[in-house]
């Protein structure tokens, strides 16, 4: 349709014209002014932000604007609204105290509207709507794509994830507060070199707020009269380079008919021009006669009942080439007048790709809905496709599964989801590792309990996964078919059982007979290369250490009289590289069959090196627990003994030569008692530390009973210092009982000890219970420590204060730290200076 873009631009009636979503494409010059007295604003793109209480669905006439002078003016609003697969609506504004215009004005403004259903592509603004908290609600298309937001995520986004002009949600809540439904937030951002012009406004709708986000490219301003130009330009584009014609076949009172306007790809599309203002038209449209009269049926129809027209048929050119096109128009009445503002496309490329389609639909559905198996086609996220009957043989059923899944099915017929959930298991499976993925499933079926041998094979094209074949087979009766097999099938099936070793079959000669692609793998030949040939002399040539013939060797063992036995040799690949192999011979003697021998063949190399390097460990782990029970002996023994001699004869000088030795003689002494009595402790600590083994069995224990021994040992430190210490009921777990004790008594001891002056200690043991472990907690309001010391407290005889202040070796928390870890656990500390320390520990239930 042609459309006179002077009648908008000169009309002395103010006109708008905006899409569904209220956007603005295209408002002639009088809305600028509206008489010279209302002010519009150029900036303003959107029916909202005009006019904040008007509905296009649901319009109401009268609004209010203020003039120039800030006085309100009541403004009639006359809508038109044009409907197809889009819809559109005309605005037509005027003060209430002047006349309407004419409706013959109406009708030719509303006809040479409908271009704009072509036109919608062309809007430039990106719109964007959030709540109150600053999450998106809605998006169009073109923010969507400068802003790279997808469908899947758009609920989950907020503003400040968007734009960098608000910092969080309380920056958000902040900035909208201040906002009334006649203030705006205006800011500016940068998008791929772009710069863009953003406008916040409030928006109430139907007792809720929304707050609507408009933005402009200003990167580069253009004058209002190069942008009008640009839309006549980007209008004529498309009238000619759009594959469509675009028409308007005006119909009188009486039901003649005749073509108002054809554009001019008409000709170019179909090969010939169709004339206007012809009475006759439809006999000069060359159409193939088999469409002819379904043709003028449809047409005739469409004008007696004034209602949409659609058509797909064939023009029949005289070159005898067969055009397809489809053709849609939709009336307007005006005046007891029609007229049918209409498309029509070339779709010859389509139908011809749609029979090429059917052809292979036709031939792939005579497959899968013959083949004695259970077919399913699956989108990227498991929702079926295609279900073939063999799968699901109830029609309703099977059509209304497709787009849904497993679970919605389970739901549908009250199932357990248990089956379900492990098809999505091996859907996902199949759909990371890229390869297919079998299963066996037991199912009802029909009243009987069957087994289904089932496949996922994943599709990807380009890199990408986009679908998932599914196929099932009924394995059942498998163990009584196997009993009927010919010897081919019995074969077969031994083959496929031993399908992850090279299988190799062999005749009472040692000749080669079958080759499998894992026999392939391993030795390098292909079957082509040793179908023929003897086994022997293929992977055990005469070399060096292999002096012998594989048919003696089993003779002497007596292969023959055993139907099957097991060897390790080392081979020889086609490459000459020894391997180990490990190989399974099945006499089949008693058969009657030619294949005599079936050998199944494993690489054993990598065991062999790993069984090598286990036997190493080994030897190094002996050697070094032997040169550990030397160091405990030299410690215990050797260590301690010259060390009790010290002790011993300082104690005698002390106590017979105390009177004859002036003070610094007294205070030397003292310093070498102490000495020694601290190096006797610290070797104890260690010795106690290398104690602390794996060497017996855990025990059962509970806790609670453990709890009342501890802290009978503590019962001393316990008074003096007037502790509180409480627990809740504790639990039974495995353990080593008497390392556990000492972890408690240490832990316990050590919250008592590092207490602050004057100060009751306070100490608080708890548990928890997860699926795996234990997890422990010993907090107390202690002297507390620096972060920066939270490692160093582990490692042995480290101490963070001075020994006259609080005694100690600094062994403790080492013990601690090995206990814990022989219970395959976990211990670290939170704690504050000052403020006390929590002691965490994991304990491992299976140990």
């Amino acid at each position: 349709m042609k459309t006179d873009f002077n009648l908008f631009e000169h009309s002395p009636i103010p006109t708008i014209v905006s899409d569904s979503s209220g956007k603005i494409i295209f408002r002639n010059k009088n809305t600028n002014g509206l008489f010279y007295e209302i002010n519009i604003p150029e900036n303003i793109n959107n029916i909202s932000l005009l006019f904040p209480f008007f509905d296009l669905q649901n319009p109401k006439k009268n609004q209010i604007l203020n003039d120039k002078k800030g006085h309100p003016v009541a403004i009639d609003i006359e809508t038109v609204n044009y409907k197809d697969q889009n819809e559109f609506y005309l605005l037509f504004l005027q003060k209430t105290n002047q006349n309407k215009f004419t409706e013959k004005k109406q009708y030719v403004i509303q006809q040479k509207y409908n271009v704009f259903e072509d036109f919608i592509d062309t809007i430039k603004e990106g719109v964007l709507v959030f709540d109150a908290n600053g999450k998106l609600q809605f998006t169009n298309k073109k923010a969507k794509n400068l802003l790279e937001i997808a469908n899947t995520n758009r609920k989950r986004l907020e503003v400040w994830e968007l734009f960098d002009y608000f910092i969080s949600k309380d920056n958000w809540k902040e900035n909208i507060n201040s906002l009334s439904l006649h203030k705006t937030i205006k800011f500016t951002f940068n998008k791929n070199n772009k710069f863009y012009q953003a406008e916040i406004r409030k928006k109430i709708y139907e007792t809720r707020c929304f707050y609507l986000l408009i933005y402009n490219d200003i990167t580069k301003k253009v004058s209002d009269n190069k942008i009008i130009k640009e839309q006549h330009n980007e209008i004529d584009f498309l009238h000619k380079n759009f594959p469509a014609a675009f028409f308007q076949l005006h119909v009188t009172p009486d039901k003649e008919s005749y073509f108002e306007y054809v554009s001019e790809s008409f000709q170019e599309i179909f090969g010939f021009e169709l004339l206007t203002y012809q009475s006759k038209w439809d006999t000069n449209l060359v159409l193939h006669p088999e469409d002819f009269d379904s043709f003028v049926e449809a047409k005739n129809k469409a004008i007696s009942y004034v209602q949409e027209f659609k058509f797909t048929g064939r023009f029949e050119l005289t070159s005898g080439e067969i055009i397809w096109f489809d053709a849609n128009a939709i009336p307007i009445i005006k005046d007891d007048e029609i007229t049918f503002n209409g498309i029509v496309q070339n779709i010859t490329e389509r139908k011809k790709e749609e029979a090429e389609i059917s052809k292979k639909r036709f031939f792939n559905d005579s497959i899968l809905y013959n083949i004695p198996a259970d077919i399913a086609y699956f989108d990227k996220d498991h929702n079926y496709l295609f279900i073939n009957p063999q799968a699901i043989s109830d029609d309703t059923t099977r059509n209304w599964l497709i787009g849904r899944n497993d679970f919605d099915y389970c739901e549908m017929k009250g199932l357990d989801t248990s089956i379900a959930n492990i098809r999505r298991g091996y859907f996902n499976q199949a759909k990371e590792t890229k390869k297919q993925v079998d299963w066996i499933d037991e199912i009802n079926r029909d009243g009987k309990k069957i087994s289904v041998l089932r496949r996922f094979y994943p599709i990807y094209m380009e890199g990408e996964f986009t679908n998932m074949i599914g196929y099932g087979v009924n394995v059942s009766e498998l163990k009584n078919l196997q009993k009927i097999l010919d010897q081919s099938q019995y074969e077969n099936e031994l083959i496929l059982k031993s399908a992850l070793d090279g299988v190799v079959m062999i005749d009472n000669n040692w000749t080669v007979t079958y080759w499998n692609p894992e026999a392939e793998n391993i030795f390098g030949w292909k079957a082509s290369e040793v179908m023929g040939n003897n086994l022997s002399l293929i992977i055990f040539p005469k070399i060096e250490n292999v002096n012998y013939d594989i048919r003696d060797y089993f003779n002497k063992n007596s292969v023959q009289f055993e139907t099957k036995k097991t060897f390790e040799f080392n081979a020889v690949t086609k490459k000459n590289n020894e391997i180990s192999i490990d190989l399974t011979i099945v006499s089949l003697e008693d058969q009657g069959f030619k294949t005599k021998f079936i050998v199944f063949v494993r690489d054993i190399s990598t065991r062999k090196v790993k069984e090598k390097q286990i036997r190493f460990q080994n030897e190094l782990l002996v050697k070094q627990n032997r040169e550990l029970e030397q160091f405990n002996f030299i410690t215990s023994h050797d260590l301690q003994e010259p060390l009790l001699t010290l002790i011993g004869y300082s104690n005698l000088l002390k106590d017979d030569y105390e009177d004859k030795l002036d003070d610094e003689g007294k205070l030397f002494l003292e310093f070498i008692s102490n000495s020694a009595g601290r190096m006797r402790a610290l070797i104890s600590g260690l010795l106690e530390y290398n104690r602390i083994v794996k060497n017996k069995e855990t025990l059962t224990c509970d806790l609670n009973d453990l709890m009342v021994e501890v802290l009978d040992d503590l019962h001393a430190s316990i008074l003096e210092t007037r502790a509180s210490i409480s627990y809740i009921k504790l639990p039974i777990i495995n353990c080593y009982p008497v390392f556990f004790r000492s972890l408690l008594q240490n832990l316990i001891s050590n919250a008592i000890k590092f207490k602050k002056k004057a100060i009751k200690p306070k100490i608080i043991l708890s548990v928890k219970e997860t699926q795996q472990k234990w997890l422990f907690s010993v907090k107390d309001n202690g002297i507390g420590i620096d972060e920066k010391h939270f490692e160093q407290i582990f490692i042995m005889f480290k101490r963070l204060n001075n020994i006259n202040d609080y005694k100690g070796y600094g062994i403790g928390l080492s013990h601690c730290k090995k206990i814990i870890e022989i219970h395959n656990g976990e211990i670290w500390v939170n704690s504050t200076p000052k403020k006390g320390s929590t002691f965490y520990f994991t304990i491992d239930k299976k140990i």
